[in-house]
């Protein structure tokens, strides 16, 4: 039985079918008249010279090979037109060749050439999955691409509304990242399928500077309208955003988004510590740093300890990396009730589905992290979790 996310990406499938159609038109009509070209030559070629040049016009194969030589301006010579209908024939034909062909070689070349403007204006469809969006702009996005591409390998899209010459910097200066480039509203449908959302994994959302007067005052509202469209179109994308108004938190978190980065929720607590415990902002800063040896990572539980205690875990991450546990974190996916209906008669599915929503009551469950920081020693290490790591 097909869900309802399934509905939409059958739907986008569809639409890129037809629009790559459409785009190969012209040059499948080019193509249809070469071949009808090829044929009807054949055989007027075969009708005028199979009496007078038996030779080497025998069959229609025969006439078929000459056209194709013919049209494709290759003149091998093993065969030629002896009649003066059959020449006729022959200078009709080289004569539609020139322009047929040189029409198929234009119509080609300006398809590539329009697909790598739109690509270099932002405005071609992204065809890439797995991929991770980051929408908006702002001082705080080469940051955001030098610390993934410091991570892992990663296909990344860029979707904001700065000039496409701003873009072209980032767009090859990764070694780990592959970027693409949308350019747009990134809290508009359009834009966002042309980005591809939803055959994304995560979305990252920034206070938008692109289109805004002040870099100091980007507009908290469009991140919000873009977490409601993202969630809307893909629901199992998870979508992490950076406000600059810690009163737009719960909104977020009402349109379920996974995470929000509030900015300076953290700074009267650093400033504090200054005092109160003096060195502790310092180290905090140091395992932030980029460029710092030490860092805060999180990597994957060796399959032999699962089943084992905590501190063997512990003992195993100082003795062999030089890394210090501190603790370690487990992934609740959530629950969609379409997937656990999937596979069940469509109408009675449709109808717990109908009543379920009536009752006010929401069909779907956001998944989240829990984390678990300095567990008891003897504590179980359970398959599926992450350690939590100083490097």
């Amino acid at each position: 039985m097909r869900t309802a996310k399934h509905i939409p990406l059958e739907q986008t499938r569809r639409r890129r079918i037809l629009n790559t159609l459409k785009m190969c038109l012209p040059i499948l009509w080019i193509m249809l008249i070469i071949f009808i070209c090829i044929y009807v030559a054949s055989i007027l070629i075969l009708v005028f010279e199979r009496n007078q040049n038996q030779e080497e016009f025998t069959s229609l194969p025969d006439a078929l090979w000459w056209a194709i030589v013919t049209m494709t301006t290759v003149g091998y010579g093993d065969k030629t037109p002896t009649t003066h209908a059959g020449r006729l024939v022959a200078f009709l034909l080289m004569f539609s060749s020139i322009v047929l062909i040189s029409l198929f070689t234009a119509t080609i070349s300006s398809i590539f050439v329009a697909q790598k403007i739109q690509e270099g204006r932002g405005l071609k469809t992204i065809r890439l999955k797995g991929h991770t969006l980051i929408c908006g702009w702002n001082p705080d996005a080469p940051k955001v691409l030098d610390t993934l591409n410091n991570a892992a390998q990663l296909q990344v899209v860029l979707v904001n509304e700065m000039p496409s010459e701003a873009m072209e910097n980032y767009l090859k200066a990764y070694n780990n990242l592959r970027i693409q480039f949308v350019r747009g509203n990134f809290a508009q449908e359009p834009v966002l399928e042309r980005a591809n959302v939803r055959e994304a994994t995560s979305a990252i959302i920034l206070p938008d500077v692109s289109v805004s007067a002040s870099p100091d005052a980007p507009d908290d509202t469009q991140t919000l309208e873009a977490t409601v469209m993202i969630k809307h179109m893909a629901p199992d994308v998870k979508v992490y955003a950076h406000v600059m108004d810690a009163n737009r938190a719960a909104n977020l978190r009402r349109a379920a988004i996974d995470d929000v980065v509030i900015s300076d929720e953290h700074t009267g607590h650093l400033l504090a510590s200054h005092v109160t415990s003096p060195g502790t902002p310092q180290i905090i800063q140091e395992l932030l740093l980029l460029d710092n040896e030490h860092h805060i990572q999180r990597v994957s539980v060796p399959d032999e300890f699962v089943g084992r205690q905590f501190y063997a875990l512990f003992d195993h991450f100082k003795r062999e990396n030089g890394w210090i546990l501190l603790g370690y974190i487990t992934e609740d996916e959530g629950f969609r009730l379409q997937d656990a209906l999937s596979g069940g008669n469509t109408a009675i599915v449709d109808f717990i589905t109908r009543q379920v929503q009536q009752a006010g009551i929401s069909t779907t469950t956001q998944g989240g992290i829990q984390v678990n920081l300095n567990p008891p020693g003897d504590s179980i290490i359970e398959k599926g979790i992450f350690a939590i790591v100083i490097t």
